[in-house]
């Protein structure tokens, strides 16, 4: 049984050369999360290890752990950014391949696009309603510069004397 031509022409998308280019990011980002992770992992297993107290450690006598908070803190900010960047290297290039979208110039090309195609499809009409609202901001304005309201107004007759 052989396939048919949509299922062919599907798979054929998948394969070419730039989807490949895009799924390869998202595998690299799939190796930098499961390395992250592994690291992150190794980590803490060593600070839950380093509190065991030894074999032959007396029991009335607490265990020595030296903590160096500000070592402490360093090494979870470094984790935690080496986690995120992972993860978003990882739905980037996703979001990429979902997309179709192969690079930068690509995206500006498809953003300007979109933009030109709204640009013409929105037609800018002066209603009725647009008049109503420009009178009354103008009748506002005018009444409050008469009665000198306006703070810049003030502040030209200050400079001035």
């Amino acid at each position: 049984m052989a396939p048919s031509p949509e299922s062919k022409d599907r798979l054929d998308s998948l394969f070419n050369p730039r989807s490949r280019r895009q799924l390869s990011l998202t595998f690299a980002g799939a190796t930098f999360v499961a390395l992250s992770l592994f690291i992150t992992r190794r980590a803490i297993t060593r600070k839950n290890i380093s509190t065991i107290p030894l074999f032959y450690q007396p029991s009335n006598a607490p265990p020595r752990i030296h903590i160096n908070g500000q070592l402490e803190a360093l090494e979870a900010l470094t984790l935690a950014s080496l986690n995120l960047t992972s993860v978003a290297v990882f739905l980037t290039g996703g979001l990429m391949w979902a997309f179709d979208v192969e690079g930068v110039q690509d995206l500006k090309q498809r953003m300007m696009r979109i933009r030109m195609q709204k640009k013409a499809s929105t037609q800018t009409t002066y209603t009725e309603g647009d008049r109503e609202a420009e009178e009354w901001f103008s009748r506002y304005l005018l009444g409050r510069r008469r009665k000198g309201d306006f703070k810049a107004d003030a502040v030209a007759s200050k400079s001035t004397s």
